[in-house]
């Protein structure tokens, strides 16, 4: 019997500039894996350190967006976003909105009341 699997990549989104090409190291990568065979692509954007261009980036990424899973990790959930939960809740509405697929920890939603997330 044959099993047909899937490989997930995770790949953090840094800002190490403030230029619009700061988004090239995590582009060359996505196109690396996925032309090595990776199925699908973690982009983990609690690497970023600025959230001021954010829509750029979510623009720049948006043609893997059927590739691709947005995270944005807490430090609680062994992530390294520290700013506050509703800046984090405001981030997760976009990605929603910009993506196929978003991973967000259960315990967000189960106990999340006051954010239509």
């Amino acid at each position: 019997m044959s099993i047909n699997r899937k490989l997930c990549a995770s790949i953090p989104v840094r800002n190490d500039s403030d230029d619009d090409k700061s988004l090239v190291l995590t582009v060359n990568q996505i196109d690396e894996a996925l032309s090595g065979g990776v199925d699908i692509i973690e982009c983990r954007f609690d690497y970023l350190s600025s959230f001021e261009n954010l829509d750029l980036y979510l623009e720049i990424l948006s043609r893997y967006q059927d590739k691709c899973i947005y995270t944005i990790r807490p430090e609680n959930e062994g992530g390294k976003f520290s700013n506050d939960p509703e800046k984090r809740a405001e981030i997760i509405a976009k990605f929603i909105q910009m993506s196929l697929f978003v991973d967000i920890e259960y315990k967000l939603i189960s106990s999340n009341d006051h954010h239509p997330i």
